[in-house]
């Protein structure tokens, strides 16, 4: 792990840049075995690390998309449980299918689908979802390629994440695409203690001198409708073929006081 304390090197300037269509991940929690009584609802980033308030036996789980539904298979999900920010695992690897009403974490039951993220997605079942990508680089202010083996993605709307510490959460405001931390230290639920606040904004910051990685920015990526809208509506089958040929943008932004890799 570590921590930037230095100043910021340089203002990088905002800027779109094409980046791949996402799935995120729609969970539909309920306390009953059949799945009748629903309770809450999440939408989660695609291997994000969760803090686990449904049990006590773990502190974060995370869901990995593994199957997209090929060749008239399922569409199925990783859960995983871990003993701290996603490193450690619990209890045994368990996969989840698409529509069906099964153990989530703890004792609660779920039924997971899938919202396409993209840029030309419209409508309610299109995900809106913001995501703060934090990318790392060998060279000082940010040059050169990013090193893709170090590279975190958060949600950025107040979600309880799991870092080494303690929880944390991000927000994003949506001018300025400027980002918010709070880190809650030794505290579970993202609550309980006084948090640290930090500032994320437009700028390249420098890490380590003398070894990699030397600088590190944020980049906040969003769906922003342009050009010919395609419909959310008719199934997640359906939509994964209309993703392969969709592109989004992502505005960038660095990061403040934000340079830990956890």
């Amino acid at each position: 792990a570590m921590a930037a304390e230095a100043a910021a090197s340089e203002v990088v300037s905002s800027a779109v840049q094409p980046t791949p269509d996402s799935w995120d991940i729609m969970v539909i929690i309920s306390r009953d075995a059949a799945c009748l009584e629903r309770t809450e609802e999440l939408l989660l980033l695609d291997g994000g690390c969760y803090s686990n308030k449904y049990s006590n036996l773990t502190q974060a789980y995370q869901v990995k998309l593994t199957g997209y539904g090929n060749r008239g298979q399922p569409w199925r999900f990783d859960l995983n449980e871990y003993e701290d920010n996603c490193y450690t695992m619990g209890p045994p690897q368990r996969t989840l299918t698409l529509g069906v009403c099964e153990r989530f974490a703890g004792g609660i039951y779920a039924q997971l689908s899938v919202v396409l993220r993209s840029n030309r997605c419209q409508g309610r079942d299109c995900s809106k979802l913001p995501v703060g990508v934090q990318q790392y680089y060998s060279q000082a202010g940010c040059q050169g390629a990013p090193m893709t083996e170090l590279t975190m993605r958060v949600p950025l709307r107040g979600e309880c994440l799991r870092y080494r510490n303690g929880t944390r959460s991000f927000l994003v405001d949506s001018i300025h695409n400027n980002i918010s931390q709070m880190d809650f230290p030794d505290s579970n639920q993202c609550g309980g203690v006084q948090p640290t606040k930090f500032a994320i904004d437009g700028r390249c910051y420098p890490l380590y001198p003398d070894r990699e990685p030397r600088s590190f920015r944020w980049i906040v990526q969003r769906a922003i409708t342009t050009g010919t809208a395609v419909s959310g509506a008719g199934g997640a089958p359906a939509l994964h073929l209309v993703a392969t040929t969709l592109m989004w943008a992502s505005v960038v932004v660095s990061a403040r006081h934000a340079g830990s890799i956890q």
